[in-house]
């Protein structure tokens, strides 16, 4: 039946079952500002030298920005996004899980103390 359908040319009875694509919309589709502030979240997550963002903080992030945009009040401790979702709207947005040992320069070199004995550990040489 649905290839005679498809095949007569009728294709708004072919898609009107409401096969594939999309059932419903995504929830940053109904808060797209949302979304906005969480991609600037991770993106300044990311960028940090120390590198200690998770999808944990992007979770709680969105769980404390949609009861301020939506002005409810949180009952329980349920996240409104999970981890597993936060992790794949990092993915879909780009981010790549990769280790940082590639970098050279580690938070606490900058401290004084550190420099000084840097300088004199390559003076004795």
């Amino acid at each position: 039946k649905w290839s005679e359908v498809f095949i007569s040319g009728d294709f708004d009875t072919f898609t009107a079952d409401g096969r594939g694509g999309k059932m419903s919309s995504s929830f940053y589709d109904d808060y797209p500002d949302l979304e906005v502030e969480a991609k600037a979240f991770s993106i300044e997550g990311c960028s940090r030298k120390n590198a200690n963002f998770t999808a944990s903080d992007l979770a709680k992030f969105v769980d404390e920005k949609f009861y301020d945009l939506t002005q409810t009040i949180k009952t329980g401790d349920d996240l409104i996004r999970s981890e597993r979702f936060c992790r794949l709207d990092l993915r879909r947005w780009g981010a790549r899980f990769e280790a940082n040992s590639a970098r050279p320069y580690f938070e606490g070199h900058e401290r004084a103390d550190v420099i000084a004995h840097r300088n004199e550990f390559v003076s004795h040489f």
